[in-house]
């Protein structure tokens, strides 16, 4: 392996890591000032969850969205896009004078965070390959991982010296890491029409997913509406595939065990944070 690729290749995987960790910052580190943020607004603690539970819905709305956006016209359009949107949302949270402005800018935010583990991964998979892409790939899930779970304890310690708006604030951090990025980032894709259809059962579906795991906390109406969701949008996905077997949701990515065991695990940690 040539010492300038390797050297590359981790500076690359370790930005990529680092900005996918302040992503999932958004709700690990958020989650520790709600208590507060909630007395500073006036509601409750349990209402005050929905500022979790939006910007989690959202990043699993909208995360396969950028996956095939990324497809079409490359990288570099909807990262700057999806990392201005959470840069834009952080702040306007940060500045929220009303728990319902909060909510807006978290729903912001979320959609823009959901661009980072999508096109994270496109732009060390696209770099590189074999050996270097696998180590590389290692390298982006262990800083993202390391990173995120120092979340709660960065979200207390920021929340105790600044106060919880600052915690809103954090994943602003993720803009200073664009510009050393950028180089890295592809710029080519396949141009092709986006399947808007797919796209939106797609989404539709996966946020009845996220609806139901965080029914818990927000009573049976959401349980009800997530259900739904499910029931109608899974057959209406199936359905949608078979028409279109290179739409939105590639049937070769269905088939594909590594992508659907990845899927499912990137999955199984948000979801734990609703158990």
């Amino acid at each position: 392996m040539p010492a300038s690729i390797s050297a590359d290749a981790r500076r690359v995987s370790t930005l990529v890591g680092l900005l996918f960790g302040l992503a999932g910052m958004g709700s690990s580190s958020a989650a520790i000032a709600l208590p507060v943020l909630a007395d500073d607004l006036g509601v409750s603690t349990g209402v005050s969850a929905w500022a979790i539970s939006l910007y989690a819905l959202m990043l699993a709305v909208a995360t396969a969205v950028y996956g095939r956006v990324s497809d079409l016209v490359g990288v570099r359009k909807p990262l700057i896009f999806g990392v201005g949107l959470m840069t834009v949302g952080a702040l306007v949270g940060a500045l929220a004078p009303s728990f319902g402005l909060l909510l807006v800018a978290r729903i912001f935010q979320g959609a823009g965070a959901a661009a980072v583990p999508t096109l994270g991964v496109a732009i060390v998979s696209a770099r590189y390959t074999g050996a270097i892409r696998a180590s590389a790939l290692g390298r982006v899930a262990g800083t993202a991982a390391a990173v995120s779970c120092l979340g709660p304890l960065a979200g207390g310690t920021i929340e105790g010296l600044l106060g919880w708006r600052a915690v809103i604030a954090l994943p602003m951090l993720g803009a200073l890491l664009v510009p050393l990025l950028w180089r890295s980032v592809p710029t080519s894709g396949s141009h092709a029409r986006l399947d808007l259809l797919g796209a939106v059962l797609v989404a539709g579906t996966a946020a009845g997913v996220v609806l139901l795991v965080q029914s818990p906390s927000t009573g049976p109406a959401v349980a009800a509406l997530g259900a739904a969701l499910v029931v109608l949008g899974v057959p209406a996905v199936v359905s949608r595939v078979r028409h279109r077997p290179q739409g939105f949701l590639p049937v070769s990515v269905i088939r594909n065990a590594t992508v659907v065991r990845s899927a499912l695990a990137a999955g199984a940690v948000p979801a734990a944070w609703f158990a």
